[in-house]
């Protein structure tokens, strides 16, 4: 079957300490855009994927600038979903549950509409995304994200809480907001994060509902992976968080 994805690159340009470079992706009609943030030093690479979570961007953006790496985040409608039509049916899809087969088949299933050819567009898109981040060549992903106040928190994977299942173990840190935390796919990543004050949740690879998400992907790859997760507006904390990742790291 023939790839319904288009991309290319159209604007590199120089900022004041680093490189900016747009890629432009069409998915069924809509631009997606994916912005790097590229440092002369070396270091890590961190991706924010959902256009309305810029509170991990802009801490990421004076961490990268400072300390080196590379910051990607997708930008298409300032929307957390990517919405786009094909023949007669309207789309709404999730950019982080996308990187499986089953993960694109349950967003499809949102929409109650199973297309074979819309499966393969949104497949395409991001193995394209995985490809221009060179993401199964890291020897660590950090992806950056922002919840909201009493939606989303380190105690939803608690025993008896929604997200039971996908947790191996969970470390109530010292840190006194629950919105804030760590979420990681290795042993060793929990062991260097857990003296911190921090909260950290360590993936279930083994149990973990497959819901396409890039912390699944690399769960079932090997590939290590870290979640800066914090509450939209809480700057200062989410700088905080995103450093103290870099100094243990390091």
């Amino acid at each position: 079957m023939k790839t319904l994805l288009l991309f290319c690159f159209i604007i590199t340009t120089t900022t004041s300490f680093a490189q900016e470079t747009i890629a432009s992706l069409d998915l069924g009609g809509t631009e997606v855009r994916l912005v790097a943030y590229e440092s002369d030093k070396p270091g890590y690479l961190f991706y924010n994927m959902h256009d309305d979570e810029n509170t991990g961007v802009e801490a990421a953006i004076k961490v990268v600038k400072k300390k080196g790496g590379v910051l990607y985040t997708l930008m298409h409608s300032g929307e957390r979903y990517i919405e786009f039509d094909y023949d007669t049916s309207h789309y709404q899809i999730d950019p982080n549950r996308i990187y499986t087969d089953t993960g694109v088949w349950r967003e499809l299933d949102r929409s109650a509409i199973r297309d074979t050819v819309v499966f393969e567009m949104v497949k395409a898109f991001a193995d394209t995304l995985i490809q221009l981040m060179h993401i199964d060549d890291q020897p660590i992903v950090l992806t950056l994200h922002n919840n909201s106040e009493d939606n989303y928190s380190m105690r939803s994977y608690l025993p008896g809480e929604i997200y039971e299942v996908d947790a191996e173990t969970v470390y109530n840190g010292k840190w006194k907001d629950d919105d804030e935390f760590y979420f990681v796919t290795s042993a060793r990543l929990y062991g260097l994060l857990t003296p911190t004050k921090f909260n950290v949740i360590l993936q279930n690879n083994a149990a973990m509902t497959d819901d396409g998400s890039l912390s699944v992907y690399c769960g079932q790859r090997g590939i290590e992976y870290v979640n800066v997760e914090a509450q939209h507006g809480h700057k200062r904390a989410n700088r905080k968080m995103v450093k103290k990742l870099l100094e243990v790291l390091q």
